[in-house]
């Protein structure tokens, strides 16, 4: 009998511990975005087979967007967000707990802040024209660790996680062509939008108005409330928030302060020229992709990585697409495409 009660008490302990080390594991990993994807790139075009034969008798027009500078007189896109002066390192330890974790893992943020090189610029650029704090275009790092293709167990998606909701209400499409929510500069537009929304309804306290992006302005609210019915402050240090979200803006905290400071942090952040890189080619009928590949001799994933959104083998059928191709293709593309008869229809 003592020997059976020795045997359930062991039991019993063993159970706890483990109960507490996945509490513990996902403490850690609501803070860690994970690097590898859940959705692959390829996997995108082979999600439904292509039709043997289609083919759109509309034109194909194209109209060429050139991305407009950001202001000159920095070389690379990192330094120039670091220069940035809104959001602010200060001296909390929730900050530092995150920046320890980044010394402890150096090649996490190389290899993150590699992976935003073609989009950064875009971003940077859509939240410098709306007038927000440039710093905000390392939201994605935090968000996503700047993979479009990321997909979170709360169905979020894209650069900046949006939910299905969310991004409806903020005119982000998702149907059998296009999921919007992965869009380099559709979702980007929307996030700033939003963000812009928030930074008016928390009467320009940026921290709340971050914070209520993770966990959602009402919770943010209530928190607020509360503090201010008991007559405490009700900064985003004081009120009481989840843990994700806890630890959601000292982590970006941490990241602004180690893309200004990346020496004395042990980090070496890729330098990413302050010049675009991707350039929009307005398309106003069903293109396949195998044809673009052709025209511009990129691969398919290639196509894909620059064009998240795009969910089948071809551009949506609507009025108008808005591709992403480098810089440098854009004319292989036009002439390509001018050197087709308005009569031939392209074949899909």
């Amino acid at each position: 009998m003592c020997r059976r009660i020795k045997i359930l008490r062991i039991l019993i302990l063993l159970l706890f511990l483990l109960l507490n080390g996945c509490v513990l594991q996902d403490a850690i990993s609501s803070f860690i975005k994970p690097e590898t994807p859940i959705i692959s790139v390829s996997a995108v075009s082979t999600t439904l087979a292509k039709p043997k034969s289609f083919v759109s008798s509309k034109k194909t027009v194209t109209l060429i967007t050139k991305p407009a500078p950001l202001e000159a007189g920095e070389e690379d896109l990192w330094r120039y967000i670091s220069k940035g002066n809104t959001l602010k390192a200060r001296n909390h330890r929730d900050i530092y707990w995150h920046i320890k974790w980044f010394k402890d893992n150096p090649d996490y943020l190389t290899r993150v802040t590699k992976r935003a090189g073609p989009y950064l610029y875009l971003v940077a650029q859509e939240v410098e024209k709306a007038g927000l704090p440039i710093e905000l275009a390392l939201l994605p790092i935090i968000e996503s660790a700047y993979y479009p293709f990321s997909y979170s167990h709360g169905t979020a998606s894209g650069l900046w996680q949006f939910i299905p909701d969310t991004g409806k209400l903020y005119g982000l499409k998702k149907n059998y062509w296009v999921d919007e929510r992965r869009s380099i500069i559709r979702s980007t537009r929307a996030a700033v939008l939003y963000l812009k929304n928030l930074h008016t309804l928390f009467k320009g306290d940026w921290l709340l108005a971050i914070a209520s992006y993770n966990s959602g302005p009402g919770r943010v609210q209530r928190a607020v409330k509360k503090n201010k019915a008991k007559g405490r402050k009700a900064d985003f240090w004081n009120i009481s928030l989840p843990a994700e979200t806890r630890g959601y803006v000292p982590r970006l905290l941490a990241v602004v302060e180690l893309i200004k400071n990346p020496k004395k942090y042990g980090q070496t952040i890729t330098p990413i020229t302050s010049k675009p890189q991707l350039e929009s080619v307005f398309i106003y009928s069903q293109l396949d992709l195998s044809l673009i590949s052709e025209w511009t001799g990129l691969s398919l994933d290639e196509i894909y990585t620059f064009n998240p959104d795009l969910n089948r083998w071809a551009t949506p059928d609507t009025t108008r697409y808005e591709l992403l191709l480098p810089i440098q293709k854009v004319a292989e593309f036009k002439k390509a495409r001018a050197s087709l008869s308005e009569a031939k229809p392209v074949a899909l």
